[in-house]
């Protein structure tokens, strides 16, 4: 749909697209590799201790996003009841973005285990909870999975999208920056694997911030407007 003519120039989210898209005869000098722009600060250092006084987070403890996403719903609440069994310590944030009604319901889950749980409707904090947290837990949407690449946070992906979600999870896989959860009834159980590796977490974050395009929408924008190329 978006591989369409006249153009002037492709700006693609990987290499792999530059040289699919060169093969079918898009000239190299028209396609740049720039990322998907994301908020600018996401490659940035956090004060995490600031951001871990704000949610009152103990420090010793890894936390898990917990995203809801644009589909929310039942399967945010599966995951949260895996992580209601899990062993390792842990705390996590769960954000259910305008969704009252599962906000509600997430607060129903957990109401007997505050002291491990924030749950937030809407909130602009999500570049500072990126960079606090030490897993995205969540569907990996082109947005989401560019955000947390360019805050260097490893993904635990849950049901893809057959189309776009499957490759972007491929991709995210083939590099080692996330694992993916097949089966509702073992999401639990694979984060826990995860987090009794703490050096597999930080190196899946070195990944994440290796294959991250932070400065994605800038670039774009330089190369914007020093473009003085006519359309093919």
């Amino acid at each position: 749909l978006w591989l369409s003519s006249p153009f002037n120039h492709f700006f693609v989210a990987r290499d792999e697209t530059k040289a699919y898209m060169a093969a079918i005869g898009v000239p190299e000098d028209r396609i740049t590799v720039s990322g998907i722009p994301v908020q600018p600060g996401l490659g940035d250092p956090v004060e995490r201790e600031e951001v871990l006084r704000r949610y009152e987070l103990r420090p010793e403890r890894p936390i898990l996003l917990i995203s809801a996403g644009a589909a929310g719903g039942a399967y945010t609440q599966a995951i949260v009841q895996q992580t209601l069994r899990m062993g390792k310590g842990f705390q996590a944030v769960v954000v259910c973005g305008r969704n009252d009604q599962l906000k509600s319901q997430i607060e129903g889950l957990v109401a007997f285990n505050r002291d491990r749980y924030r749950v937030l409707g809407y909130t602009n904090d999500m570049p500072d909870l990126m960079r606090t947290a030490a897993l995205f837990i969540g569907k990996p949407g082109g947005l989401s999975s560019s955000e947390c690449m360019a805050a260097g946070l490893p993904m635990v992906l849950i049901h893809p999208i057959p189309g776009q979600e499957v490759r972007n999870s491929d991709f995210l896989l083939e590099e080692g920056a996330a694992v993916r959860c097949n089966y509702a009834t073992t999401v639990g159980y694979k984060i826990d694997q995860l987090l009794a590796e703490p050096n597999r977490i930080t190196r899946m974050a070195e990944n994440a911030r290796r294959i991250g395009k932070p400065d994605a929408g800038s670039r774009i924008t330089s190369a914007v407007l020093a473009d003085e190329s006519p359309p093919l």
